[in-house]
């Protein structure tokens, strides 16, 4: 389920465009994870089936607003702006499966057999509840120094409950040197909070997720000369 209404409005000279979002979603994913018999030595009661799988995820919600902001200061200098509100509700997810899924992730640990059920049984959670509460807040200024140099400079903030939060700081300055050659100055910081899957993925012999992990950083700074020529 998708709900979604916008409505752009003109206030004070600034072009504003405000969004809400509301997304309700379900799903279902089933497969064969091993080859037939690859369990028998290992399984309780032994068994030459292949492990299969059904997961099922309800009720994943997402409620989310944004507002962006254009104000053209003069025919050089324009100035944008915004925020973006988000909060996501994930339900735990539990698998149905004929092989037990959290034994078998805890085989080599325990060296305990794997209990075998003979048919889908929604015996094991593979991915714990959760909610995060998301607020983003950016602006950005860009000039037309002279006919050929340009500047951007930007900042973002993003804040992701019981994650992390990180000012996020941006600057381009571009230079047109002739009609084939420009030149570029550029640095940036980048934030990326980690995925669901990443932090509350349980009772996976694949994948493992981890609770305590914070968000990646990145800097990155870059000179670069562009030219054109006719071969």
């Amino acid at each position: 389920t998708v709900l979604s209404v916008q409505q752009p409005f003109y206030w004070q000279g600034v072009a504003s465009n405000i969004r809400l979002g509301y997304t309700r979603s379900n799903f279902t994913s089933t497969g064969q994870l091993s080859a037939p018999g690859m369990l028998a030595a290992i399984s309780t009661p032994a068994s030459n089936d292949a492990l299969l799988v059904s997961a099922n995820y309800k009720n994943n919600r997402e409620i989310r607003m944004q507002w962006h902001n254009d104000l053209s200061i003069d025919s050089t200098n324009s100035l944008q702006f915004g925020m973006e509100t988000r909060q996501i509700k994930v339900p735990a997810g539990v698998i149905k499966n004929n092989f037990d899924l959290t034994d078998l992730s805890n085989f080599a640990g325990s060296g305990n057999a794997v209990r075998y059920y003979g048919t889908l049984l929604a015996t094991t959670k593979i991915q714990a509840k959760s909610q995060r509460n998301i607020v983003g807040a950016y602006g950005q200024y860009q000039s037309a120094l002279y006919e050929s140099t340009h500047l951007t400079l930007g900042i973002r903030y993003d804040s992701f409950s019981n994650i992390d939060k990180q000012f996020s700081p941006r600057f381009a300055l571009v230079h047109e040197l002739n009609a084939q050659h420009s030149f570029k100055l550029l640095y940036g910081e980048a934030f990326r909070a980690p995925a669901e899957d990443e932090l509350n993925m349980q009772n996976n012999p694949v994948i493992t997720g981890n609770p305590n992990l914070k968000a990646e950083r990145i800097q990155s700074g870059e000179i670069i000369w562009l030219g054109q020529w006719a071969k």
